[in-house]
């Protein structure tokens, strides 16, 4: 089971997994890829799915509580959402890929913006362009044929964003800047 929870926006590349999912379904037996929020993407993303007919292996959740969250990403295998810069318009930071990681998932994600700061590539996950379906394609099928590649990334996902991510390391990182702020300006004389 693929998962994608996000704004349905073009940016986020859920067109792109439809597109790269119509020849993986031919490929993989029992594919599944279920996408959570909503947003002004959805119909011609469920029109896609449909040229494509993908209709029965991709789900269309809608907005769910954030209480749910957890589930999903507990019951899915990988976590997809490669992103790619449109005009005025890029992914940040990327929460929901510590998201996918803390419930020990693999991620994919679009090299740009602030995901390689949330995905290691080759360690926690995998980063593609974003923009070209035989290379997401082959990112997929690589984690939906192996087992042992997508628990080694899920559990190094989940070992980094609980030593990494957590709130006292983010409290501590911005104490050490404040006192080196602190510090240059008694060293001024200010």
């Amino acid at each position: 089971m693929l998962l994608s929870v996000s704004r349905l926006q073009k940016r986020k590349g859920h067109a792109l997994v439809i597109k790269a999912l119509a020849a993986l379904s031919r490929q993989l037996d029992g594919i599944r890829y279920v996408i959570v929020g909503d947003g002004g993407e959805r119909h011609s993303l469920q029109r896609l799915a449909s040229e494509l007919c993908l209709e029965g292996i991709i789900q269309f959740e809608g907005e769910v509580p954030d209480s749910a969250l957890p589930a999903y990403f507990a019951a899915c295998d990988v976590f997809v959402l490669p992103t790619h810069v449109e005009p005025y318009d890029f992914e940040g930071f990327g929460i929901v890929y510590l998201e996918a990681a803390a419930a020990g998932k693999p991620a994919v994600g679009g090299r740009n913006g602030g995901v390689p700061e949330a995905i290691a590539e080759d360690e926690t996950g995998v980063l593609v362009s974003g923009d070209d379906v035989d290379e997401l394609g082959r990112a997929l099928k690589a984690l939906c044929e192996s087992e042992e590649l997508r628990l080694r990334l899920g559990r190094a996902a989940r070992v980094r964003v609980l030593r990494d991510f957590t709130w006292e390391r983010a409290a501590a990182a911005v104490t050490r800047i404040h006192d080196d702020v602190i510090d240059r300006t008694d060293a001024r004389g200010r």
